[in-house]
């Protein structure tokens, strides 16, 4: 489903030239974390009642980051 309107049409393709003066609206809902798998750790978190305050976390991946950003 595409999120961008642009003069109120979707765009014929993403790299589409958008000249000054045109509307674009971004129907999209930011999401909640950047990396997809802290939906997962967020739910497993909840649903094993794992209490994490108080704890010292060690983000040691490389990819998106983003994993102090639930565990604060």
């Amino acid at each position: 489903m595409r999120k961008v309107l642009v003069d109120g049409k979707r765009p014929s393709k993403a790299g589409m030239h958008v000249p000054n003066g045109v509307s674009i609206k971004i129907t999209a809902e930011v999401p909640k974390y950047v990396y997809r798998g802290w939906l997962k750790l967020e739910a497993a978190i909840e649903k094993l009642d794992v209490d994490v305050s108080e704890k010292v976390v060690l983000d040691s991946g490389l990819s998106t980051g983003g994993h102090p950003e639930y565990i604060q």
